[in-house]
Order: C-alpha cells, then structure tokens, then sequence
C-alpha cells in the first residue's frame, strides 16, 4: 500500500507541475502493474492513474501525503519523532527520500520492518485522543493528526484504505 501511495503521490506532483502526465502515468503503471499493486488503489486514485479525473481529485489526494507518511512510519522507514511532529505538515523531502529507491516491492519489503502491533496500538491511541482535543489554541494541524490516523487505522482494522472522514 505504502508503495501504491507513493506512486500517485508522484503522479499527482507530475500534475501540478504540468509535467507529461502520459510519460509519467504509463512508467507508474508499469511499476503498478509489474508489483501487482492496483488491488491496493482506491477508487480516487484510480480515476487519476487512468486520466478520468477532476483538478478536484487532484486537491483531495494531496492529504495522501500524510496518510503515506503514516504508512512509512508503521513500516519504520520514519522514525517516531517525525511521526510526531503534528505541528507542521510531515517532511516531503524526507517522505520521497525514505522510499525513493524502492521501485520494485521485494527490495521496499526487505528494507522495511513493520513495527509491532503493540507500537502501532499505542500510536493510534495518542493520535486518537489528539483527534479529539480543541485545536484553536494549539499549533497542532488538525489535517496531519486526521490522517496519519487513517493510515494507523487502516493497518489495525486491515481493511481496503479509502480516504474517508476519521
């Protein structure tokens, strides 16, 4: 899923900078197809890797980033501090960087180690409760703590990601 994320992430960068959308959507489906990753797309990021999509879609992905900085942080590839730091949108440089050259899945597996189930409990128990404090006095960005919850979520209840209110 992380690498599924991180494709359309790309793909969505290469949208708004009006690069070659076609040039770049047919390399990421190649990866998608050649890693078997399409049973890991919702629907919305479908819509944009097989060009049937609004510049609505297109603003609505760009909070993937924070649910993929999540993924990365349960598959250790971020460190806890970083997964912490709720007061500034996550690190792209550091996000991208962290996963860059794992195009082929059998090499971002054997990098990876997911963190254990009591870790990953324990961090979506704090993002919980963060959830749910008043933010108007605080610096906390409540889009980053929504969806780094997502993807904690996702991973406790194992099921189909989408996008959804948390």
């Amino acid at each position: 899923r992380t690498l599924a994320c991180y494709l359309i992430l790309q793909l969505v960068f290469d949208i708004v900078s009006e690069k070659d959308y076609l040039h770049s959507r047919n390399i990421i489906l190649e990866i998608i197809r050649d890693n078997s990753l399409e049973q890991h797309l919702t629907k919305l990021e479908k819509r944009l890797l097989y060009g049937n999509y609004q510049m609505e879609d297109v603003l609505n992905i760009v909070d993937h980033i924070e649910v993929f900085y999540g993924l990365l942080w349960i598959i250790g590839l971020i460190d806890t501090d970083n997964m912490l730091t709720i007061d500034q949108p996550c690190n792209i440089k550091l996000a991208i960087n962290s996963i860059n050259d794992y195009s082929n899945i059998k090499k971002l597996i054997k990098k990876s180690k997911i963190r254990s189930k009591k870790e990953i409990i324990e961090m979506h128990d704090l993002f919980a409760q963060i959830h749910t404090i008043d933010y108007k006095d605080t610096n906390i960005i409540k889009q980053v703590v929504d969806n780094r919850l997502i993807a904690l979520k996702w991973i406790l209840t194992q099921e189909k990601l989408e996008l959804i209110s948390v």
